[in-house]
């Protein structure tokens, strides 16, 4: 080529895949052809990302505003659009489909009980409702008058699931930590919000003997855990707002006269930032498991592969605990299916 585009770093985040379309008179002539081939057109242009940030960048520059499913909000604080609406309780859902969710689960609590196998239920906090002052002015700052996460915890508390709020927990110890429990470049929690919610579900089974966490001292650092910057990455701009410094524990794992507990994760993304951490590889067995939303199993034993080509009962058996944990954002999915797939219904 005699002109070469510089090279320019693509765009962030999810892409629906363009449709095939076969070359016939009908889709010449309702224009589905022309749509598709427009489309591929678009998405393979070498000059693609350096138009989409330029036209982002001068967007979030003169108006402080986001061309993407980021908030841009005050004080340098990033958003994901997609936890406001269950801050707000657009997604509520009834009563009714809450009480099926806890029966669910107090039948999987039980029938897992009858093999000595704990089970817990992790509500996950969500960033927007735990500093709604720094949301844009055009969203409203008030939650709705109820919530799934609300409601989810009442009918816990009735069924005696037991369960872990973490959403709760964070919203106490807000203007007490000195730290950030949230990245303002990410949605999910920072390293030290993950440490501390690792180190709390550990403590929440009843097996003494247990891996512990020691976490007293620590440093400020630059360095970063996946996730941090997501948020400032998905806006697909030039000069994305700078993370400020995150506290990172040195962390020591108590594991002297101690079990390393068997425990499968079903979970949402907030479990990847207890990975990048290391804190499930240090604190648990070598044959711990995660599945994702209930549909992804990653362990050593199985690797990266569809849960639905295991036996769950048996992989669910063979476990010291289950913890099933989700976001305020992902509640209206919890607990993922999986009481349907094992015909607890």
């Amino acid at each position: 080529n005699i002109v070469k585009w510089p090279q320019v770093a693509d765009v962030s985040g999810a892409e629906y895949e363009v449709e095939e379309v076969e070359w016939t008179l009908n889709s010449w002539m309702d224009e589905s052809l022309q749509n598709r081939v427009t489309a591929q057109f678009k998405r393979t242009l070498g000059t693609r990302p350096l138009f989409i940030r330029t036209h982002n960048q001068l967007f979030y520059s003169l108006y402080n505003e986001s061309k993407t499913y980021v908030l841009v909000g005050k004080d340098n604080q990033l958003f994901a659009y997609n936890y406001f609406p269950s801050f707000r309780a657009f997604d509520l859902k009834e009563v009714e489909h809450w009480e099926q969710v806890a029966g669910g689960l107090k039948r999987l609590q039980d029938t897992l009980s009858t093999a000595g196998i704990e089970m817990l239920v992790v509500i996950a906090p969500n960033k927007v409702r735990y500093m709604p002052e720094k949301l844009p002015d055009h969203l409203k700052h008030e939650p709705g008058a109820t919530s799934n996460w609300q409601r989810l915890v009442k009918e816990c508390e009735k069924s005696n699931v037991n369960f872990l709020d973490l959403n709760q927990v964070f919203l106490e110890m807000k203007g007490r930590s000195r730290v950030d429990l949230f990245p303002n470049t990410g949605t999910h929690w920072s390293a030290y919000g993950a440490t501390m919610a690792m180190d709390s579900i550990m403590r929440r089974f009843k097996h003494p003997e247990y891996t512990e966490l020691h976490y007293e001292t620590g440093e400020w650092t630059d360095s970063i855990v996946d996730g941090d910057i997501e948020l400032a990455e998905h806006l697909n701009v030039w000069w994305p707002p700078s993370m400020n410094r995150q506290f990172m524990f040195d962390v020591e794992v108590d594991t002297m006269g101690r079990k390393r507990p068997n425990i499968l994760f079903i979970s949402d993304s907030y479990f990847w930032t207890i990975n990048s951490l290391k804190l499930n590889h240090r604190m648990l067995s070598d044959q711990h498991s995660f599945w994702y939303y209930n549909n992804t199993n990653y362990d050593t034993e199985h690797g990266i592969v569809p849960v639905d080509s295991l036996d769950r009962w048996s992989e669910l058996f063979s476990r010291d605990a289950v913890v099933i944990m989700g976001t305020e954002s992902n509640l209206k999915e919890v607990p993922y299916g999986i009481i349907q797939d094992l015909n607890l219904e």
